[in-house]
C-alpha cells in the first residue's frame, strides 16, 4: 500500500529554505556512513540495519537480500498545492565482518518525478545527508545493545548535534514514513544467545540476489 499525503505549500516552502548538512567528501561519507563494531558479528548488524529500515515504513519497504546484507526500496507519493512528486527511495546496506568485529556502510538514493501542471521533471537525489546516517546508525547500536535509548525523530537534531532548522532526516523522519513516531522495537537478543541459536540452527541458504544497486 502507498500512502498519499497532503502537504501544504507553507512547509514545503520552509524546508526548501533550510539546507541540511551533507557529506561533502569521501573522508567525510566514511565518517558518517560508515561504522565499525568491534566484537560484533555481521548478522547481527544486517539484522538490525534491517529492522531499522523497515521499522521507518513498515508496509512499503521492499527487500532483496545478499550474504553482505540488503537493498531496501519504497515507494512514495506527494500532493502539494499544484505540484505532485512520486518516486522511490533505496537503501544500499553492506556490512562484513572480520577477527576484530563488524562493519558497514550504507547508500540512499531517492529518485522519481515531480510534476506541477502541464510541466514534469525527473529528480535522482544521492542522500547523503549527515542527519539521516547518525539516526540510522544510533539506532542501530540501540538494536545492538551499544546505546541505552531509542532516538525518536523528534529528539535527533538534540542529542545527534544537529541543525534544528534543518537536521536533514528525511530518509527516516517524513510524512510518508508511516512508522516514523512509532515506539521502539525489541532490541536484538545477546550476542552470546544469538550465536547460541545459530549453532543449533540449519546451514545457511544459498545466496539468491545480488543486492547491488548498479550504479
Amino acid at each position: 500500500m502507498i500512502q498519499t499525503w497532503a502537504i501544504i505549500a507553507v512547509t514545503l516552502v520552509l524546508s526548501a529554505c533550510a539546507r541540511p548538512e551533507r557529506t561533502m567528501s569521501h573522508a567525510a561519507w566514511m565518517q558518517e556512513a560508515t561504522r565499525i563494531w568491534p566484537g560484533e558479528t555481521k548478522a547481527r548488524v544486517i539484522a538490525a540495519a534491517e529492522v531499522v529500515v523497515k521499522q521507518s515504513d513498515p508496509l512499503d519497504m521492499q527487500f532483496e537480500y545478499s550474504r553482505q546484507g540488503f537493498v531496501a526500496r519504497r515507494k512514495f507519493f506527494l500532493y502539494a498545492v499544484l505540484a505532485t512528486a512520486e518516486g522511490e527511495d533505496r537503501w544500499t546496506f553492506h556490512a562484513s565482518e572480520n577477527s576484530e568485529g563488524a562493519s558497514a556502510s550504507v547508500r540512499i538514493i531517492q529518485s522519481g518525478v515531480a510534476s506541477s501542471g502541464r510541466f514534469s521533471e525527473r529528480f535522482r537525489e544521492n542522500e547523503s545527508y549527515v542527519g539521516s546516517f547518525r539516526l540510522f546508525y544510533a539506532r542501530i547500536d540501540y538494536l545492538l545493545g551499544r546505546r541505552a535509548d531509542w532516538i525518536t525523530c523528534s529528539d535527533a537534531a538534540r542529542k545527534l548535534e544537529l541543525s534544528p532548522e534543518a537536521p536533514g532526516l528525511k530518509a527516516l523522519c517524513t510524512l510518508t514514513h508511516q512508522g516514523a513516531d512509532a515506539a521502539p522495537p525489541a532490541r536484538l537478543p545477546p550476542k552470546a544467545s544469538a550465536q547460541a541459536v545459530a549453532r543449533k540452527g540449519p546451514p545457511e541458504p544459498p545466496q539468491i540476489s545480488a543486492a547491488d544497486d548498479g550504479d
